[in-house]
């Protein structure tokens, strides 16, 4: 595995504060996202571009080829948890700084970790559909939370995160998987809706957080490189499982949260809580 130069400098800085302000959680809470430039430095991403690539290369050595897949497995390369077996990038993944930001965001006592995923869109790579997060997640309530973390700069045209202004507010289809009958369904009714798509370029150290029910897609990958990004879902630190509402429910309920039974508070081994305002 790659080493990472200056692993220590970057340790130390993921767990720095960044300012955040009131006008960043109010865009976040009116709109269900909010994109912030330059939260992490370029050369930190820079470092860590490689292991994530390595990492991500090593455990889909054995996927499809491209045309052999379906729509879904053609949108990204998705690899989870990547923090339990891989301690290189283990800091980069459990940091205080973005945790710090979601617990900001959604005004809550403090964060944990529901888990990570390395998302590549290779190179060719299809579209992602519009969709919501939450429709995989059997939780509480709505106070979950994606850092998108892209590692390199990202035009909109080669990827880049866009999203259905103030659509965590309103049902446009959230019963819909990421696939192409759920992407028509629920294009057609923002379009009727008439809710604003936002659509921007990310330059490397930009991070966007979106709620889990705000809508969103990315556009294929047309470039020669793969379209690499990391996200980390954070939750209310006082989360509970929900009764799965639908079969991926159920299986991320077992998967994301081992041994916690409906009514039980999300805090298994692999849920830790990443930041808390009682820390302070």
């Amino acid at each position: 595995m790659t080493h990472i130069p200056n692993h220590g400098r970057w340790e130390a800085l993921l767990a720095e504060p960044f300012a955040i302000t009131d006008a960043n959680i109010e865009d976040f809470r009116e709109n269900g996202f909010v994109h912030l430039r330059g939260v992490l430095p370029r050369e930190l991403l820079e470092a860590y571009r490689q292991p994530f690539a390595e990492i991500v290369s090593r455990e889909s050595r054995h996927h499809a080829p491209m045309d052999e897949r379906d729509a879904y497995s053609q949108s990204f390369t998705q690899i989870m948890n990547i923090w339990t077996r891989y301690e290189i990038v283990r800091s980069f993944i459990l940091n205080r700084r973005t945790a710090q930001i979601a617990t900001a965001l959604l005004g809550t006592r403090g964060v944990r970790l529901w888990h990570d995923q390395a998302l590549f869109k290779e190179a060719g790579g299809g579209k992602t559909a519009w969709h919501a997060d939450q429709f995989f997640w059997p939780l509480s309530s709505d106070l979950s939370v994606t850092a998108w973390i892209p590692l390199q700069d990202t035009p909109v045209e080669y990827g880049a995160l866009q999203f259905a202004a103030g659509s965590h507010r309103v049902d446009h289809g959230r019963h819909h998987a990421i696939d192409d009958r759920g992407d028509q369904a629920i294009s057609a009714s923002l379009e009727a809706a008439g809710v604003e798509v936002v659509k921007e370029s990310f330059s490397l150290g930009d991070i966007s957080f979106h709620s889990g029910w705000t809508f969103h897609r990315a556009e294929p990958n047309p470039s020669a490189i793969d379209r690499a990004a990391v996200t980390m879902i954070y939750i209310d630190e006082d989360m509970r499982i929900a009764e799965p509402a639908n079969r991926f429910q159920a299986h991320d309920q077992k998967t994301w949260a081992p041994g916690c039974a409906v009514g039980d508070r999300i805090a298994s081994d692999i849920n830790p809580v990443l930041y808390s305002t009682d820390w302070d």
